[in-house]
């Protein structure tokens, strides 16, 4: 399954991804797009 993270980002522009539970993601900022994997 993939997740889909609409950039809720800190004022760094950085996601926590140390919350998420594992998984491949998606994550959208803006017009990027950048795919992870959290083990």
């Amino acid at each position: 399954g993939k997740q889909v993270l609409q950039g809720n980002t800190d004022s760094n522009g950085e996601i926590d991804i140390k919350t998420l539970p594992t998984g491949a993601y998606l994550l959208k900022i803006g017009e990027q797009t950048i795919r992870f994997l959290k083990e």
